[in-house]
């Protein structure tokens, strides 16, 4: 799930701080970010705008380029997880004070929704960005507890259980039907209680099963996955644009049938998306959009 990715930000930012000792002073910073998510964020928006969305007014245009339109929304609101990120790293309390008020951010997120730019959004993702932080800082702990396998198997059969539980549950709970506006936020609230309890034993199970095939060299990274690092940013930027296309502008789902066309349509895009990313990379345009 998205918490993964947002996780796996909040532990590289955390090691760049920690070890390589690389967080510059916010401005700084603050730009860097800026032209990491926001630019390529706008750009794409544009042209995604231009070949999905009808035009209907300006300001509707606007809004819909600057949270960022179809799949790009995710790059403002991890910009604001960064932020966040940067500013619960300076902030002079204890690291489980930081992340249970992430934690009580994320319950209540639904009702901040209002929030311009992907805030919203950002505000429950905030939790699992600095989670990603915190377990950089006791991963030794972590690691060691999870080293032996009966321990991964039963953290995942627990996962499971929880996730299928935890949905079902939700499910109830949205459905209880109430005109109350007391009733309707704890509903909102104990539903995002069961997303979060779930997605944190999911994030928590991927960290532990990676950790543990590698650290028993079970799984070793080959070298051709580390050679497609530098494009992974370009394959997610244009992996949607290829797969609406398939999708809606083409007579793909006609003729595969709605059991072919995932296979095809992940076949088509994953490809496709990899060479685009690799030839905008040759560019000097294409590597400062992507990097």
């Amino acid at each position: 799930m998205l918490e993964m990715f947002v996780f796996v930000s909040g532990y590289l930012m955390a090691y760049q701080y920690i070890e390589l000792k690389k967080i510059d002073k916010f401005l700084p910073f603050l730009y860097k970010k800026i032209k990491r998510l926001i630019v390529p964020g706008i750009f794409f928006s544009i042209l995604y705008f231009i070949f999905f969305y009808s035009f209907q007014y300006v300001f509707h245009a606007t809004n819909q380029i600057l949270i960022g339109c179809g799949h790009l929304w995710f790059l403002p609101m991890l910009f604001w997880c960064f932020i966040g990120g940067y500013f619960l790293i300076k902030v002079k309390f204890s690291e489980p004070i930081k992340l249970l008020s992430c934690l009580c951010l994320a319950v209540i997120s639904d009702a901040l929704g209002w929030l311009p730019f992907q805030m919203g959004n950002a505000c429950y993702y905030l939790f699992f960005f600095y989670f990603g932080y915190y377990v950089f800082i006791n991963k030794h702990q972590l690691m060691q507890f999870f080293s032996k396998s009966k321990r991964v198997i039963t953290g995942i059969i627990i996962f499971l259980c929880a996730f299928v539980t935890l949905t079902l549950l939700k499910e109830r709970i949205l459905n209880i039907e109430s005109a109350s506006i007391i009733t309707k936020a704890i509903k909102t609230c104990l539903s995002q209680v069961c997303t979060l309890i779930y997605a944190t034993l999911g994030v928590i199970m991927m960290f532990a099963t990676v950790n543990y095939f590698l650290n028993k060299k079970l799984s070793p990274i080959s070298r051709w996955v580390v050679s497609l690092s530098p494009i992974c940013f370009g394959v997610y930027i244009y992996q949607q644009f290829i797969l609406k296309y398939l999708y809606y502008q083409t007579s793909l789902p006609i003729l595969l049938g709605s059991y072919m066309l995932p296979i095809a349509g992940l076949t088509i895009t994953l490809m496709t998306s990899i060479v685009l990313a690799k030839l905008s990379r040759k560019t000097r345009f294409g590597r400062f959009l992507i990097g």
